[in-house]
């Protein structure tokens, strides 16, 4: 597999798990909301919480040992979502 096609399947996945994340925030979210009455809802709901923010750093070192930035230098700083994207370009462009 070449190298932007390696990137794109790695980027993906990391994606993939980082929108999963999103919408588990935006339902723990929700959850509190709706059952943050009850001492001890807030409690598990906290503890939810942690494991979010934990599940998202672990999210981000994934994402850095992509090795982004020393495979490609150009791509330094690059968001995740506008790289996603230029590689669907490339893979377009080179399909055509």
């Amino acid at each position: 597999m070449n190298a932007p096609g390696r990137l794109k399947k790695e980027l993906d996945s990391v994606l993939n798990l980082h929108g999963n994340l999103d919408a588990w925030e935006k339902t723990l979210q929700a959850s509190i909301t709706t059952l943050s009455q009850s001492p001890l809802s807030i409690d598990i709901l906290n503890g939810l919480r942690e494991h979010q923010e934990h599940t998202k750093d672990h999210i981000e070192e994934l994402y850095a040992t992509l090795n982004i930035e020393d495979s490609f230098p150009d791509l330094q700083g690059i968001d995740y979502d506008f790289l996603q994207k230029l590689l669907v370009a490339c893979n377009l462009k080179i399909t055509v």
